[in-house]
């Protein structure tokens, strides 16, 4: 039976691939569109159900009692695959850089992978013999890996010792060590089992490796040392407190002589010394129960000794004087002393900063021996050129070592086959879809079949429009591009489309409430931090006028949900809140909130929300009286206007929502649609009375020529049988 579908903002899990609908036949056949692919016109497909103004007084929801049994009875709806889903490769801006023995050429290392932690795929240049290799690292099974453990390159450091490249990593103890004699990593050596994880490591004034770690229990902290001449390593017993939320986040290692130092949170953070000779560690302080950040504790490395501050201090040893917002102190021989002066406590001298050597050349976290010194010029590796294109090409340019002339190293990547994880329609015959994490953002032609990729520049969360032109919201920072349609699409041209326009001043990482224009030209973006220095969202906004980024930090209320009202003069988000949620309404012509709300009585958050009728939200929440509700609310008023029971409760759950999984989303006719449990519904604005329609795993829904399109599996698919036809 054709149903008229208009689709919420939802996702699909893998698991519907396996369900009875999945289409046996397989999707038409797709080619990749060329520079002339052009999107013609801005159209998203939302509408009004009535263009009449309802005012606030006459809104009223219906009664239905029969509404739980027809959800439950629901028919499961069938999905077709329609076309192949965005492609992955991620890679860091920079290779590695690693003399070879002879001192006169250098090795380029540099992983290619399909998600942290996954398949890692590392493309290896001899500058000197001119041979480029390639060797899979590790992918959790199979005998011809070096390691099967989790390897991850992303932000950890490597070290330069006895001329080899030695990796730490994530999780567990784990060496990974590259030997440019051999042009391959040769060892993966994970010493002590699962039983310590490793918080941060350092290099040794005797090539050794030393670090700080924990038991897998958190029941103190443990020091090893690694010998990369042998590849042998060595453990200590445990010593100090306990901390169940210890984390490497943000962590802090130094060393001077057989004394190590290091710092960890979190809730509380701890500063703790051992030292390798003796076997002998210590509590040097301990901060208050806060999250903290790369600023609670920082140690730096001096002439004799070590300087550095810590934050939020509750107690420190031998000192009960003490600065507990900020104090100041000296390391030295494992005791920690109050820093009052430039002077030491082991000089009559100011202490000067005694920093490692750094290279412009190298990748980030690449650490060297104190006394090294480059044997020859390394070649320069121009930053982000080991791109792969949406075909897998890559087309790296460099300067050999000392010369001026550019050259480019051609080779091949394995491209890796990503989800339809976000999905929206650009007009009535164009698809917009984007893979998980900083897989490729993909345009779909409908009408002729072809597919346009762009390489992946963030990890998305959100997407809106404004002024004719897309913006994609994402992490980190909830940074945000722009995709201009009135110029060719590819990140290989020299302005960019997708264009990168910055971070907005939210301090947030994910801005999963969403992406919306306002009325005053900003395209506004809001979400949530992922816990890291503190418990809270924002808003953020990019002003498509003057080119100028702002926004603001919002403390304890996390952002993850929003909608415009009053054709974009109101941005109303919708925030969780370890008390209770509210509902902000902020004012585009006055730049200030209108209103704060909150959600009905009874309820901790006001959950999902979207422009119901023309200036009217209808939102989504959980009464702890009267069980799950949808609402009326008018933003201009500020006033909740009624409420309705229904079976089912929001999913507030980030993992889901996030995928944009059971939002809400106004439809080619006005319906209001979204997921009740794994029951599609739609909603009439002007009632409030839910229509079940059929069952799947919840996903973001997208509509264009006449059908409604379903995003969260690995193909771009559509619910069989549905139509975008009137109702």
């Amino acid at each position: 039976m054709n149903r008229p579908v208009t689709s919420g903002w939802l996702f699909c899990v893998l698991q519907v691939i396996a369900t009875p609908g999945w289409c046996a036949e397989g999707p038409a056949e797709w080619a990749p569109a060329g520079q002339e692919f052009a999107v013609d016109a801005l159209r998203p497909q939302c509408g009004w159900i009535t263009e009449a103004e309802m005012l606030p007084g006459q809104w009223k929801p219906v009664v239905q009692p029969n509404l739980a049994a027809r959800i439950e009875d629901a028919p499961e709806l069938k999905l077709e695959d329609v076309a192949p889903p965005p492609e992955r490769c991620w890679v860091g801006r920079r290779p590695y850089l690693v003399p070879n023995p002879d001192g006169r050429s250098w090795d380029m290392v540099y992983p290619y992978f399909n998600k942290y932690g996954g398949v890692q795929e590392v493309v290896i240049h001899d500058f000197g013999s001119g041979k480029t290799d390639r060797q899979v690292l590790s992918t959790r099974d199979g005998n011809s890996v070096l390691t099967r453990e989790r390897i991850d390159f992303h932000m950890q450091p490597s070290f330069y010792t006895e001329g080899k490249l030695v990796f730490e990593m994530y999780g567990a103890v784990l060496f990974i060590v590259y030997d440019p004699a051999a042009n391959a990593f040769v060892h993966g050596i994970k010493p002590f089992g699962d039983e310590v994880i490793n918080g941060r490591c350092v290099l040794g004034e005797d090539g050794r490796i030393y670090g700080l770690g924990w038991p897998r229990d958190k029941s103190g902290l443990v020091a090893y040392s690694f010998d990369p001449k042998t590849c042998q390593a060595r453990r200590f017993e445990a010593f100090g407190p306990s901390n169940e939320n210890r984390r490497e986040l943000y962590a802090e290692v130094r060393m001077r002589g057989s004394w190590i130092y290091a710092a960890f949170g979190a809730e509380p953070w701890h500063l703790a010394a051992f030292n390798f000779e003796t076997g002998e560690g210590r509590l040097l302080a301990t901060t208050r129960e806060i999250i903290g950040d790369y600023q609670t504790i920082r140690l730096n490395r001096m002439s004799g000794g070590l300087s550095g501050h810590i934050r939020n201090a509750a107690s420190v040893e031998g000192i009960d004087d003490f600065g507990r917002d900020e104090f100041a102190f000296w390391l030295h021989e494992g005791k920690i002393y109050a820093r009052t002066s430039d002077v030491p406590p082991w000089s009559d001298q100011p202490a000067q900063r005694d920093a490692g050597p750094r290279y412009h050349w190298q990748r980030e976290f690449q650490v060297w021996p104190r006394d090294f010194s480059p044997p020859s010029p390394p070649p320069w590796i121009e930053e982000d050129s080991g791109r792969p294109d949406p075909q897998g090409r890559v087309e790296l340019r460099y300067q050999p070592g000392g010369q001026e002339t550019w050259r480019t190293l051609q080779y091949d990547v394995q491209m890796y086959p990503g989800l339809v994880r976000l999905l929206t329609e650009i007009n009535d015959h164009v698809l917009f879809a984007t893979d998980e994490g900083y897989g490729q953002q993909v345009f779909y032609d409908l009408s002729s079949n072809q597919l346009k990729r762009i390489g992946g520049t963030l990890s998305p969360y959100s997407f809106g429009f404004c002024r004719d032109r897309l913006y994609v919201s994402g992490y980190p920072g909830s940074q945000m591009i722009q995709y201009d349609f009135t110029r060719p699409l590819s990140l290989r041209q020299e302005s960019p489309n997708p264009k990168r326009l910055g971070t907005p001043s939210s301090d947030t990482h994910t801005p999963l409430g969403g992406t919306i224009g306002g009325a005053d030209g900003r395209v506004y973006n809001a979400g949530t931090t992922l816990g890291r220095r503190r418990i809270g969202g924002g808003m953020g906004w990019y002003d498509t006028t003057t080119g100028q980024l702002g926004g603001f930090p919002l403390e304890d209320h996390r952002i993850f949900w929003m909608a415009d009202a009053a054709k974009g003069q109101y941005i109303v988000l919708s925030s969780k809140c370890d008390g209770k949620g509210q509902l902000f309404v902020w004012d585009t012509q006055t730049h200030q909130f209108r209103h704060r709300v909150d959600p009905p009585h009874g309820a901790t958050r006001a959950g999902p929300i979207v422009e119901a009728l023309p200036g009217l939200v209808l939102g989504h929440t959980d009464d702890s009286h009267d069980g799950p509700l949808l609402y009326g609310f008018d933003p201009a008023s500020g006033k909740v206007l009624w409420t309705r029971s229904v079976p089912s409760p929001p999913i507030t759950a980030f993992s889901q929502v996030r995928r944009q999984a059971y939002s809400f989303r106004r439809g080619p006719n006005g319906y209001i649609w979204t997921f009740f449990g794994k029951t599609l519904v739609r909603i009439d604005p002007r009632n409030a009375s839910v229509e079940p329609i059929g069952r799947t795993d919840p996903a973001q829904l997208a509509f264009a020529k006449g059908r409604i399109y379903i995003a969260g599996g690995p193909m771009l698919r559509r619910i069989e049988g549905l139509s975008t036809a009137g109702p």
